[in-house]
């Protein structure tokens, strides 16, 4: 899928929930950076991988690329390698996400955090009954 501005990349991605997104910072209407900071501080999206691939190479870009919560950073020209790899090390990220987030809701009261040990409200409520 593709989309001609940032506006319409939110839209898209809102729409069919892609496996990552690959972004330009230099974009009509909204910059890579921006598109960036929406899509990982909209609540009600999953997590989907951010890659910027760019011309913008200077240390201030990056880390500001990176500050809007991009995945991964890429400057053009893109070596084709590197960016297959990028894309294979976000969807591994995902998927590990997913898999995490479906265990957190398949055992309610076991937090990840706790390396899968009860919390203590369902330690709780497993010794009361």
């Amino acid at each position: 899928m593709q989309a001609a501005d940032g506006e319409a990349t939110l839209v898209a991605v809102r729409q069919h929930r892609p496996d990552f997104v690959l972004l330009d910072i230099m974009m009509p209407k909204l910059h890579g950076g921006e598109v960036t900071r929406r899509l990982k501080s909209d609540p009600t999206q999953p997590f989907i991988p951010v890659i910027l691939v760019t011309a913008k190479g200077d240390s201030k870009d990056i880390v500001a690329g990176l500050e809007a919560g991009t995945d991964e950073y890429l400057t053009k020209p893109v070596d084709q390698v590197a960016l297959v790899a990028r894309v294979k090390c976000c969807a591994s990220r995902r998927s590990m996400i997913g898999r995490r987030s479906r265990r957190r809701s398949l055992w309610p009261g076991i937090s990840p955090s706790s390396g899968g040990s009860p919390s203590r409200s369902a330690r709780s409520n497993a010794s009361a009954d």
